[in-house]
């Protein structure tokens, strides 16, 4: 969006506090994957008419983010919306009668949907994104996990 509107990788990165050399190379790389130009490096830089088009939906998505970022400032809650979370049997009933009831005094605009499954079940769940995290015995097994 900086760059459509400045017309030039040297403002554009000016006003983004970042180096043209860098701008120059993240266009390069977002026009590598979808695997067409979004400029027409002219002076000034001029969008293509698949730039024009992509400028558009980035700024609805920007929009988008603006109004979730205005909805949980607004937020009195530190910890709002629905956590999904996986926890194997042996562990969630030691421990989710007492954590869930404190998240819940604590947080009241907090949801938590907790499923139960074997370790494997659930590390293919939280990769899969049907949990948002797990409650698992040590070592889970995967990589991109963090513990």
């Amino acid at each position: 969006m900086a760059l459509a509107e400045a017309g030039s990788f040297t403002r554009a990165a000016e006003r983004m506090g970042i180096s043209q050399p860098s701008l120059s190379q993240q266009i390069r790389c977002l026009e590598e994957i979808i695997d067409a130009p979004l400029f027409e490096r002219n002076v000034p830089v001029i969008l293509t008419p698949l730039g024009r088009e992509l400028l558009e939906r980035a700024r609805r998505i920007l929009l988008d983010l603006a109004d979730l970022e205005e909805a949980r400032t607004t937020s009195t809650e530190a910890l709002m919306g629905t956590i999904r979370l996986g926890v194997s049997p042996t562990l969630g009933a030691y421990l989710l009668p007492s954590l869930v009831a404190r998240l819940h005094r604590e947080h009241p605009a907090l949801r938590v949907h907790v499923r139960e499954g074997l370790p494997s079940a659930l590390t293919s769940g939280l990769s899969n994104g049907d949990h948002d995290l797990i409650l698992a015995q040590l070592p889970v097994l995967g990589r991109g996990f963090h513990c």
